[in-house]
């Protein structure tokens, strides 16, 4: 969950404390759990594990690229979430994604990101995991209309 957070407007801040905050809140993916409810023991403490593991590595990476001034700076780190800087922004319309100089923009801040030296592996082995988890729930999935039965294998 994500939270901006703000002083009031009759607040004085001290120092260089910043007016508004982004509070963000980890609850939801600490307490991931296996999409099949009747998983074994060993897979529920698998995912929660996984989702741990990850929420430490984002925060690593996160502490980092603050650090090295290439993201929001972080202003604080506690169990189930962190406090970082809020920056005013807005998404990318589709048509703004296909100007040239946009696309060449974002394509030189991903190679940055992806040439960083990090102190943990980079290898997706949490993306790929998950998705072998999810296509095997689905090849579990049995219909008897013959239209959903067509709409199934057409995904597969």
């Amino acid at each position: 969950m994500l939270f901006q957070c703000s002083l009031p407007d009759t607040t004085a801040t001290l120092g260089d404390e910043p007016r508004k905050v982004l509070l963000r809140l980890y609850g939801a993916i600490l307490q991931m759990r296996s999409c099949n409810k009747e998983g074994s023991e060993q897979a529920q403490k698998e995912n929660e594990f996984q989702g741990a593991e990850a929420m430490v590595l984002e925060s690593v990476m996160f502490a980092i690229l603050a650090e090295r001034s290439l993201g929001p700076k972080l202003y604080g780190i506690f169990p189930q979430g962190r406090l970082e800087q809020f920056i005013p922004s807005r998404r990318l319309d589709t048509e703004e994604l296909s100007l040239p100089d946009i696309s060449a923009e974002i394509a030189e801040k991903m190679a940055t990101f992806h040439g960083m030296k990090m102190p943990f592996n980079k290898e997706p082995k949490w993306l790929f995991g998950t998705m072998e988890k999810y296509l095997k729930e689905v090849l579990r999935i049995k219909f008897t209309e013959e239209s959903r039965i067509k709409k199934l294998h057409k995904l597969l």
